[in-house]
């Protein structure tokens, strides 16, 4: 979008003669037919101390806050220099002062509600997902595209647990001295889950049962974890990837009900061909 200054004189010191002089409208490539195109959320959180208040983090780099849990938002990182997406929020589990993010490569930390941001370490890739430990908030996890980091001082210091990538991190419901990890085998191209519990101090592999591709023909993009407080030993992982033709990137749903000790996709096979069931 475009924006033209009334008072050309005034151009540098304000921004209060700005008017917005379009585009207003998007359209279908080489048509008059509108079209408008989405800008995605790349993260969003929501405070645990205080529901009320979220933060979502967007493609276009803002970070926006609501107080009234989504009914409206402000953007609380217009003097920032984010870029390339703020990819990960997370807000503190008895702070909802202190948030968070991922973005321009780094990790960004709020201590009075998005008023102002403080560089705190320098990644060099993505930030995918942050987490504070439930019981303990100055141990923090950051899953990046070149690793997973930890924190044990609320921030100040991190330190490098893996240099693979890592998709997702997340806590047991009920016991938080164990830990779930999603990363990347890059010679086996595939995703695999790894478990701690010691609170992140070692991990162990988990793939009774997991997906095992052809890594001649496979392609790994990322994938999620999720857990439950109605079955605190359940767990699935969400594979995003392909295998062979028509795969389209999307390999399936892995489940465990027993903390990642066995492992099953119940649809029965990997991606494609897609139907009814799956």
């Amino acid at each position: 979008r475009v924006l033209q200054n009334k008072n050309n004189s005034n151009a540098e010191s304000s921004t209060a003669n700005w008017i917005s002089i379009g585009p207003f409208e998007t359209y279908k490539s080489g048509t008059l037919t509108p079209n408008s195109n989405q800008v995605n959320v790349y993260a969003l959180d929501q405070s645990l101390s205080n529901p009320d208040i979220l933060f979502c983090g967007t493609e276009s780099s803002g970070v926006f806050k609501t107080t009234d849990k989504g009914l409206n938002w402000t953007l609380v990182s217009a003097n920032e220099v984010f870029v390339g997406g703020m990819s990960a929020v997370k807000i503190h589990p008895t702070n909802s002062d202190n948030v968070f993010v991922c973005g321009n490569s780094r990790i960004y930390e709020t201590t009075d509600g998005g008023t102002t941001w403080i560089e705190k370490h320098y990644i060099g890739s993505t930030g995918y997902e942050i987490k504070f430990h439930p019981t303990k908030p100055d141990t923090i996890f950051c899953a990046t595209s070149n690793g997973l980091y930890t924190s044990e001082d609320g921030g100040e210091t991190w330190t490098t647990v893996y240099s693979d990538r890592t998709w997702d991190i997340d806590f047991h419901p009920t016991n938080p001295d164990t830990v779930y990890l999603l990363k990347l085998n890059s010679a086996l191209a595939r995703q695999e889950l790894f478990i701690s519990f010691d609170e992140g101090q070692s991990w162990t592999l988990k793939d009774n049962g997991w997906y095992l591709p052809n890594p001649d023909s496979s392609s790994v993009s990322g994938g999620k974890i999720a857990i439950t407080p109605a079955d605190p030993d359940r767990i699935y992982a969400c594979l995003i990837g392909s295998e062979k033709w028509n795969d389209n990137g999307w390999l399936g749903v892995y489940r465990s009900n027993d903390r990642g000790e066995n492992w099953s996709n119940l649809v029965g096979q990997n991606g494609a061909p897609y139907n009814s069931v799956n």
